[in-house]
């Protein structure tokens, strides 16, 4: 089991390596996302959010208590992270998938024409207007 978490490590490492951290702030920014937010920012909701598409967490409360004993930087509880979920913007979310699809290859950017689907099941429409597909 500790393999599994060292390599989970690893890949969520390399992911967060891949998220350009300055536009995803930039985003967050102008629709003042954090207003509220005292405790669990956009960027910690990124973070869980990528750590429980990786470790495929199955529920709410299988995602919290996987990246709080795996991460041991904040100790997140699952309430914190509900109200976060369904209170914060999905702008910076939103912006942040156009900009990643804007950089993927054609076939990858016509599979995720519609919709994009966070863990929740939550859709973002995606404004493809503004991606080149052909």
């Amino acid at each position: 089991m500790k393999a599994l978490s060292m390599y989970s490590s690893t890949r969520f490492s390399q992911v967060l390596n891949l998220i350009p951290q300055s536009n995803f702030s930039r985003s967050v920014s102008e629709v003042n996302a954090d207003k509220y937010a005292k405790k669990i920012k956009c960027t910690d909701v990124l973070k869980v959010m990528i750590y429980g598409q990786l470790s495929q967490a199955k529920s709410l409360r299988n995602l919290v208590e996987g990246y709080n004993s795996h991460m041991n930087k904040l100790n997140i509880p699952r309430s914190t992270l509900s109200e976060a979920l369904v209170k914060r913007s999905f702008t910076p979310f939103q912006d942040l998938s156009e900009l990643l699809l804007k950089q993927e290859r054609r076939k990858v950017r016509k599979e995720c024409k519609s919709y994009l689907m966070l863990i929740d099941s939550t859709p973002i429409p995606l404004d493809l207007k503004n991606i080149h597909l052909g």
